[in-house]
């Protein structure tokens, strides 16, 4: 899941954000979901932990905390738009960055297309290829 800007300058992911400064923003709750995900499909609870580990180190990356104020609107929104709690999450930073968010997930697309810019990737990347070649 991607969280995309409003204009080419800003881009925020769930997963993966970049805003105005250029520089990754991604909520802690991220290194949490990428070592689950890895170790339930492949297995591999080492290979998990070492790439957990190493998200937490990327270059030109802003961590973001959450904190009370984006619990609270993470949960507001879990509640109001049914929504699982990392999707909450992801859809409270789009919302709190002002950014489109960028995800498959059908309750995304469908759910909060009226609340957060929702793009699904391959729009994402028909975007950010327009935005490139201007």
């Amino acid at each position: 899941m991607l969280i995309l800007p409003m204009s080419p300058t800003r881009l925020t992911a769930a997963h993966c954000s970049i805003c105005s400064s250029a520089a990754a923003c991604r909520s802690l709750f991220q290194p949490a979901e990428l070592a689950g995900a890895i170790a339930r499909t492949r297995g591999d609870s080492a290979l998990a932990e070492e790439m957990a580990k190493a998200i937490l180190v990327l270059p030109g990356v802003q961590w973001i905390a959450l904190d009370d104020a984006l619990a609270r609107r993470s949960a507001e929104l879990a509640a109001r738009y049914r929504l699982r709690g990392a999707d909450a999450v992801y859809s409270a930073v789009a919302l709190t960055h002002g950014c489109d968010l960028v995800s498959l997930d059908h309750e995304h697309l469908t759910r909060l297309a009226t609340v957060v810019p929702t793009l699904t990737p391959t729009d994402a990347l028909t975007r950010l290829r327009a935005a490139g070649a201007q």
